[in-house]
């Protein structure tokens, strides 16, 4: 009994010596992550009836990982709106539009996103027509592809939007990332 003892503890203790000499090589990050950034885009939304709106802003994007970001937006839209089927004129709105998405990146290198966020817009006042629906808040999803040209990036994508009083909007959006 004192033999097997004496065996199971030495068998042990090799293992642990023999734990201690083992290397571990670390992987570096093969994709250098700029953990912020910011860029200049544009956008265009339309319902497909009565509703048409144009975009151009700035937007900042923290990256929090390879595969996870956080994205802010601050851009100045025109809506064009046509109430004709209401029996009213056509009406072109100006405002202000923040939205915040998380922005998750897939494949292997890295180009493509999918959105999934939040959009406020304040509009300001037309004098010519009264218009009920001054702030109004929406969700947006999307896809897109970023181009990388030397230490910038054009970044291409499709985005869903949805809020009450415009209903489902689909647009196109491209930027520069600095």
């Amino acid at each position: 009994m004192k033999q097997l003892i004496l065996l199971i503890g030495m068998i042990l203790s090799s293992q642990i010596l023999m734990a201690t000499n083992i290397k571990i090589n670390s992987k570096s990050d093969s994709i250098p992550t700029k953990y912020l950034s910011w860029g200049i885009d544009g956008a265009s939304f339309t319902n497909g009836s009565y509703s048409n709106t144009h975009q151009l802003g700035i937007s900042a994007e923290y990256r929090i990982s390879k595969i996870l970001g956080l994205e802010f937006g601050a851009s100045y839209n025109i809506s064009n709106l046509d109430y004709r089927i209401l029996g009213l004129d056509e009406s072109r709105h100006h405002g202000i539009t923040l939205d915040l998405s998380s922005k998750f990146y897939l494949g292997a290198k890295k180009k493509w996103f999918a959105r999934a966020g939040i959009y406020n817009t304040q509009y300001v006042e037309n004098p010519q027509i009264t218009f009920n629906y001054k702030n109004i808040t929406g969700i947006q999803t999307g896809i897109g592809r970023s181009f990388h040209i030397n230490n910038q990036a054009l970044n291409l994508e499709t985005l869903v939007r949805y809020e009450g009083y415009n209903g489902l909007q689909i647009g196109l959006k491209a930027g520069i990332r600095f």
